[in-house]
């Protein structure tokens, strides 16, 4: 039978750190007193040190906040139609940019034969899959698949599809592009639960190379679980201003519970104690211990989400990809791992995932990107590495129409603490939605 992998996987962000704008706009949306005293409370609890968005914020001359083109005006919230202008705007700019990082050879280009797009934050036709054929000038013949309205999890889906159509043809090579821009949903509401979820939400893309080519992650053992008497946990609508997402308190308590009654049948019956990888969507804070907690797994166990969520927040189907890449940045061959993201439904998919390169050469591949200035990357280098290391740093940061964020490398491990506070239900929806870019600080997570 054969065998699909994830070959390499390059990441982009928008250029607009807004975390700390948001959580000092949106505090004011809120009563003043409890509820805006707990809403700060939970920002500062959520895990989160930075968000990415196309929104620029920008300080007005009495010290508050407002985004540079003026597209969230306190009374005058845009229309759906000119969130999706706006989407039709902005999401090409980061698809290209991640694109770029992907770093695709000629010759890679023109064998590719599927491109698979996830978005559940927007839609236009000819849409994001037109965008990557002519970006990348591939044949005209590449089929093309997009995965709408699915949400977290729709990722872990087109990794699916893309392994079926590698088994049914050995020699296909599947693109794969997960984008959202979540930011452009956010409302203007008074309620505390709903301006708590908007505070996880973020931007962010993720391209990866999937074909037979036995380099990177092997991915098999794909599952689905839909958790019955859920369905009402998640909603994702189109309204009159945008998307209208319900994000209800109970669903970290319903995942946890759900991993401790069936979480053999999501690891296809191994211990998850045996398992050396784990990338989980990070979802939140809480969504994250409760899984922590559901499986019964060590604090460290999730680092490269907790690393993600801390760096990026939650960019929808986007954020697993970002975890996947921070992974397969510091796997040893022979380690077994496990992917996972949860949606509406609820439904939790998972697939196995196994290193099959140390990340020796990947970071040798980061090192020297980290070191070469944009314009001169060395194209025998690149080229001679680029199949086996899974580059995610090959272009520099997306600022308007050419590249991304900064790198960051932060001296704080989110993985340092030996254990995880519980969090309330509050907790939970200051927690929901992430984004990446870079990797985490080497000293963030055990390197096995």
């Amino acid at each position: 039978m054969t065998t699909a992998y994830i070959n390499r996987i390059a990441t982009a962000v928008p250029p607009h750190n807004v975390h700390e704008a948001f959580v000092s706009f949106a505090a004011t949306l809120l009563a003043e007193g409890t509820y805006r005293n707990l809403f700060r409370r939970m920002a500062r609890l959520s895990g989160i040190e930075t968000r990415y968005s196309f929104v620029n914020p920008v300080t007005t001359d009495d010290g508050s906040w407002k985004d540079e083109e003026q597209i969230y005006e306190s009374g005058n919230f845009p229309a759906t139609a000119r969130r999706m202008q706006l989407f039709e705007r902005f999401a090409p700019q980061l698809a290209r940019a991640a694109l770029d990082k992907l770093a695709a050879t000629e010759a890679e280009r023109q064998s590719i034969t599927h491109v698979v797009v996830t978005s559940c934050t927007g839609l236009y036709a000819p849409g994001l899959d037109f965008e990557i054929v002519n970006h990348l000038a591939l044949n005209p013949t590449v089929e093309r698949t997009m995965i709408g309205f699915m949400g977290c999890y729709a990722a872990i889906n087109a990794l699916k599809y893309a392994h079926h159509i590698v088994r049914s043809e050995p020699r296909a090579k599947v693109l794969v592009l997960n984008l959202e821009l979540c930011s452009l949903h956010f409302q203007e509401v008074h309620d505390i639960e709903q301006v708590l979820s908007f505070l996880v939400f973020a931007d962010g893309c993720a391209a990866s190379l999937i074909s037979a080519d036995p380099s990177g992650l092997a991915i098999d053992n794909f599952l689905a679980v839909t958790i019955p008497a859920t369905s009402h946990l998640i909603t994702w609508r189109i309204g009159e201003l945008g998307f209208d997402m319900q994000l209800s308190g109970e669903v970290p308590g319903q995942i946890g519970r759900a991993l401790n009654e069936t979480g053999l049948q999501i690891t296809r019956g191994s211990d998850p104690h045996s398992i050396d990888l784990w990338a989980v969507h990070p979802g939140g804070r809480s969504i994250l211990d409760s899984v922590e907690k559901g499986l019964a797994l060590p604090a460290e166990a999730l680092c490269f989400s907790r690393s993600v969520l801390s760096q990026f927040g939650n960019m929808s189907s986007a954020t697993v990809m970002f975890v996947l890449q921070q992974i397969m940045q510091r796997a040893q061959a022979g380690q077994q791992g496990c992917a996972m993201s949860f949606g509406p439904g609820l439904t939790a998919v998972s697939c196995r995932i196994t290193p099959l390169i140390s990340a020796t050469v990947h970071n040798l591949w980061s090192a020297w990107m980290s070191l070469a200035p944009a314009t001169s990357f060395a194209p025998a280098f690149a080229t001679s590495l680029a199949p086996i290391a899974g580059p995610s740093d090959i272009a520099p940061p997306f600022t308007g129409s050419t590249a991304l964020h900064p790198h960051s490398r932060r001296a704080l491990s989110p993985c340092a603490s030996s254990h995880y506070a519980s969090w309330t239900w509050a907790a939970a929806m200051a927690t929901p939605f992430a984004a990446l870019n870079s990797g985490p600080p080497l000293e963030t997570c055990p390197s096995n």
